[in-house]
């Protein structure tokens, strides 16, 4: 049986800026784990694979979450686990820092990915005798009160599934490194791998060795940790070993 893997948490409406300190911005779709879900789904049709991709979380009524909905409908996405609500969809203004990575500025007082309530949440995810992935990460674990909610379905989920949290760390939404921490921690505990990027660990964890993090999360109750550095490769940690891996060219 094909297994089923649901990207949880957030859409954001980004609007990028089309050119450096020229205020022109376009709308694009972002947030981390609906491009996830766009980017299994390319996948899957590229390789004719036969896994499935669900969608998970809250979805705003207004024009932004209606072309959200749309494009997941148009990829093949379940969107099964999705709630409509009338709260109004994050959004992110993304400036161009040349020779940088973009900065971020969101907007989320108040709206259906800030305000997530674990009603909102399906109970149960596809069928107990499926093979399911469930994959969490970025700003919807870190905002306040969602993160709570996105916490408890996680746990919840954990017999059930492999889980996957993906810091995908954005500074602006996480603000304290050392109280971000303690949110990883928590996550570390409740998911079987946590993954992050060396942007990811410079900031939250500033002037620590990859091996030792990954002590810290194997300690809690994670079973592996990954790490990703770019054009150097990547990183792989579990208690009884550990493995390494060219990056990948694209082209």
């Amino acid at each position: 049986m094909a297994a089923k893997i649901f990207f949880c948490g957030e859409v954001v409406a980004d609007l990028h800026e089309k050119v450096a300190g020229s205020g022109d911005f376009k709308f694009m779709f972002g947030g981390s784990q609906f491009l996830g879900s766009m980017g299994a789904a390319r996948a899957r049709q590229r390789e004719n694979g036969d896994w499935q991709i669900g969608f998970v979380g809250p979805l705003s009524e207004d024009t932004f979450g209606e072309r959200f909905f749309q494009a997941l409908q148009a990829a093949g996405v379940d969107t099964g686990g999705i709630r409509r609500v009338t709260r109004n969809t994050t959004l992110a203004i993304v400036s161009i820092r040349p020779g940088k990575e973009n900065a971020f500025t969101f907007y989320g007082r108040d709206t259906a990915e800030q305000m997530t309530k674990i009603e909102e949440l399906p109970e149960v995810l596809g069928r107990d005798d499926e093979d399911k992935i469930c994959c969490f990460g970025s700003i919807s674990t870190v905002m306040e009160p969602a993160r709570f909610a996105w916490l408890e379905f996680a746990r919840r989920q954990r017999d059930r599934a492999l889980l996957c949290y993906d810091l995908n760390t954005r500074p602006t939404i996480a603000k304290d490194p050392e109280r971000y921490r303690g949110i990883v921690k928590e996550w570390a505990r409740t998911a079987h791998v946590v993954k992050a990027s060396d942007a990811d660990t410079a900031w939250a964890y500033p002037g620590m060795t990859m091996p030792d993090i990954a002590k810290i999360w194997l300690a809690v109750g994670a079973s592996m940790a990954v790490f990703t550095k770019g054009m150097n490769g990547s990183e792989a940690y579990t208690h009884a070993s550990s493995a390494t891996a060219p990056a990948q060219s694209l082209t």
